[in-house]
């Protein structure tokens, strides 16, 4: 199984290759394919370095509190400073962004990004800085942060579950009605212009059963380095009041089975947005490279999969097409 990966390990990887994407996208399939070149986009605005957070309470139950106390830039690099207060007789560890949950998202966008984890003793506070990188919040076509939600796990000491959920800070700019971050405005930043060379071009999706779920595809796009490796971005929307779970499995390329089982699963807050990514060239095994020609590929499919927070099935897998 192939879990979501974080955006800059995502893009250090497929830099190697001379490629980087994007993340969230609030665009519309148009039902055209078109071709961008990084050349052609306009120059992107400056991150703003002025979202800031008064001291938060973020949770506070019989377990813990969990305070927001301050949100600060340096290094290209956004610190959130929480504070974790144990009020049970035993201790307790907390985690977010981890493979047991991994639920953050920043303004619209679910992200890989603000792992927290630790210890925390009986009676005790810890104080833990969890980073954003600002760059990657670029390439998800965020300008600026309004919102910070981390997907929070607690366990005590026996290894129970005893909270896992989303838990919300909103800064300074939450009310700016800036506009949503989109995957086309993150491939037309002027950084990666200048470092990579790509083209991106839309296409269609097809995905009929998928609204009985709640779950909307916004758009999806196909990415190519000059090497002609190819990644698939599919944009998903949680339409619901409730988290999900969704989950990609079985791609086919021009209806042929290109890798068979999951390839991978992500944590969706209600409205939120979140980015599937397909390396196809990595989803095609060394004994299969000569039987797809990614070069003319006219469509793509893969299974999707709709869960609860409890993984309780809201749709079982259900087949989305994606053509060129």
């Amino acid at each position: 199984m192939r879990t979501r990966n974080g955006v800059i390990a995502l893009c250090v990887a497929l830099a190697l290759s001379g490629l980087c994407i994007a993340g969230c996208s609030s665009t519309t399939n148009s039902g055209d394919a078109t071709s961008m070149s990084a050349q052609q986009t306009q120059k992107s605005a400056a991150f703003s370095l002025e979202g800031e957070i008064e001291p938060t309470t973020m949770l506070d139950n019989d377990l813990l509190t969990v305070a927001a106390n301050s949100l600060t830039y340096k290094n290209n690099v956004a610190y959130l400073n929480v504070s974790l207060t144990n009020k049970t007789s035993g201790a307790l560890d907390a985690t977010a962004c981890t493979l047991g949950f991994s639920g953050n998202y920043v303004n619209d966008c679910m992200v890989d990004e603000g792992y927290l984890g630790g210890e925390i003793a009986p009676g005790e506070t810890v104080e833990e800085e969890v980073k954003f990188n600002i760059s990657s919040l670029q390439l998800y076509g965020i300008q600026q942060i309004e919102s910070i939600g981390l997907g929070l796990r607690v366990v005590d000491d026996d290894y129970n579950e005893v909270f896992k959920d989303i838990i919300e800070v909103k800064t300074s700019l939450a009310d700016d009605n800036a506009s949503a971050g989109s995957l086309q405005s993150g491939i037309g930043n002027t950084a990666l212009q200048q470092t990579l060379n790509y083209n991106a071009q839309t296409a269609t999706v097809s995905a009929d059963e998928l609204s009985q779920s709640g779950v909307e595809a916004l758009s999806t796009t196909l990415l190519r380095n000059k090497d002609g490796k190819a990644m698939v971005m599919v944009e998903l929307q949680n339409n619901t009041s409730s988290t999900v779970n969704v989950k990609s499995s079985n791609i086919t390329i021009d209806g042929s089975m290109a890798y068979e089982g999951v390839w991978n699963s992500s944590t969706v807050a209600p409205g939120k947005r979140v980015v599937l990514d397909f390396t196809l060239n990595n989803a095609i095994g060394d004994d299969q490279a000569d039987s797809f020609d990614l070069d003319n590929m006219s469509n793509m499919g893969f299974a999707l999969t709709v869960n609860d927070a409890n993984y309780n099935t809201i749709l079982p897998p259900t087949n989305v097409e994606i053509s060129f």
